[in-house]
């Protein structure tokens, strides 16, 4: 797992599913948020179960190595029918991330599969400027 995952609690907090990330609502809308714990949590899922003995079962040496880094696969299909987004909310959240610099994404293989790598370092950077610009909001009120 890349060092900025182990080590943000940002990233760490949203592991579990049913966990609520004060830190990532208090940032992001609802939509936004729904859709970054899911790729926070399937990552940590794919890099646990890549990292467990019986790996060599279930992952590639490929996948292993694109889990390696920071790279992980989910659907939009998995998106749409586990967590109730919208095909419009998932291409508008993928559009936000992206440009923010958080998210990176990439379509590979056949057939086409759609590949995340979040960028752990630049979201603690966004959040914590956006507590620095709230604190200032409250000290000016």
């Amino acid at each position: 797992m890349s060092k900025e995952f182990k080590n943000y609690r940002v990233m760490r907090d949203s592991w579990s599913p049913h966990t609520i990330n004060s830190n990532l609502l208090r940032t992001f809308k609802p939509h936004q948020y729904i859709f970054l714990s899911v790729l926070i949590n399937k990552y940590s899922q794919e890099w646990w179960m890549a990292d467990s003995d019986e790996s060599n079962l279930y992952y590639s040496k490929e996948h292993k190595k694109e889990l390696a880094q920071g790279w992980f696969n989910i659907e939009d299909e998995e998106l749409i029918n586990d967590y109730s987004l919208s095909l419009k909310m998932i291409s508008a959240c993928k559009t936000y991330f992206k440009k923010l610099g958080i998210l990176k994404t990439l379509k590979s293989g056949i057939p086409p599969k759609n590949y995340y790598l979040i960028r752990a370092d630049v979201l603690k950077k966004y959040i914590d400027e956006q507590d620095r610009e709230k604190d200032q909001e409250d000290a000016n009120n």
